[in-house]
């Protein structure tokens, strides 16, 4: 069998969450061709779905030994060290992938979300409007800019974020959620109650959650003056 064939194969296991299998063929694939970036990332990302975060970072490594300009394992590398809570390296490993793929929408949103995290809130707005930019029905990063519109209270801004998460994912029920807590925020009362009648029919329980939160702000005392 060809090597391209393995590493193809292997790419139809780790899509599947044939995790050993993949690790397998991508392992057959370096042995056959040393030189195959991708099947190098593919083992890394394999690795990281079985937990194996160690291994997984040394073998995304190896890629760069044939491919130093490979945004996809920069990226998969700074995903490796999300999960390790190496922000900082994290965020050089998203640069990385943008260094060499600028329109990386996908590094954008978590460059933005590192950067929530080091409180540059203009820095995180600006990358997750690129994230946008680069890939308008991007579902994630509508969302992360409307918790991040909600955190800086930025309501308006707030609600078109979500109303665009739900345009391009109607069954988001984090969404709907968050979209009627702004409106909550906003006073409008009846606009949260339309939400939770939808979120009824995408998951009951986060619609109970809500009217609890409506019925809070029904028993809160009236702000006199």
């Amino acid at each position: 069998m060809r090597t391209k064939e393995i590493y193809d194969r292997g790419l139809e296991f780790l899509a599947a969450g044939k995790y050993e299998d993949a690790i397998r063929e991508f392992k057959q694939a370096t042995k056959l061709m040393p030189s195959l970036a991708g099947a190098y990332c593919g083992l890394g990302l394999a690795y990281t779905k079985t937990g194996k975060l160690d291994e997984a970072v040394t073998t995304i490594k190896q890629a760069f030994t044939y491919k130093p300009d490979y945004p996809e394992a920069h990226y998969a590398l700074g995903h490796l060290f999300v999960k390790q809570k190496q922000y900082d390296k994290a965020f050089d490993s998203f640069q990385m992938a943008i260094r060499y793929e600028p329109k990386y929408a996908e590094a954008h949103l978590e460059l933005g979300h590192i950067y929530v995290r080091r409180v540059k809130y203009d820095a995180a707005k600006n990358s997750f409007k690129k994230a946008i930019k680069y890939k308008p029905k991007y579902v994630d990063a509508h969302y992360s800019l409307g918790l991040f519109n909600l955190k800086m209270n930025r309501l308006d801004e707030a609600v078109t974020s979500f109303k665009s998460t739900i345009k391009y994912k109607p069954d988001q029920a984090t969404a709907h959620y968050n979209l009627a807590l702004v409106y909550l925020k906003k006073d409008e009362k009846d606009s949260a109650l339309r939400i939770c009648e939808t979120l009824k029919g995408i998951d009951a329980q986060m619609a109970g959650k809500l009217l609890e939160e409506i019925s809070k702000q029904e028993s809160r005392p009236a702000t006199t003056f």
